[in-house]
């Protein structure tokens, strides 16, 4: 029986939706509202999205850790793709 973690992982790629959204952020941060127009889906679906990938890669992180610490890896804001801004740029001031 595989990992719980690697499990989870392959889940998370299993789903197409997740595995464009990982291609589009492979050319680096976007602004949610922005990727959620260029992959025509709503911002809470993409939020759900988002969140599962998420939480497979701190899974996967936290068990396959270099100092062999469960979770020391990969909990971190701006770790793995939960690097995705969350303010929109179109309303954002600063």
């Amino acid at each position: 029986m595989p990992e719980p973690s690697l499990a989870k992982t392959f889940h998370a790629l299993a789903d197409a939706k997740r595995l464009r959204i990982l291609e589009v952020l492979r050319s680096g941060e976007c602004c949610v509202c922005d990727l959620a127009g260029s992959l025509d889906i709503r911002q809470s679906l993409l939020s759900f999205h988002l969140r599962t990938l998420r939480d497979a890669w701190r899974s996967l992180r936290g068990t396959y850790a270099a100092d062999g610490e469960p979770g020391a890896a990969g909990t971190e804001a701006g770790d793995g793709p939960e690097r995705v801004r969350l303010r929109c740029s179109k309303t954002d001031n600063s």
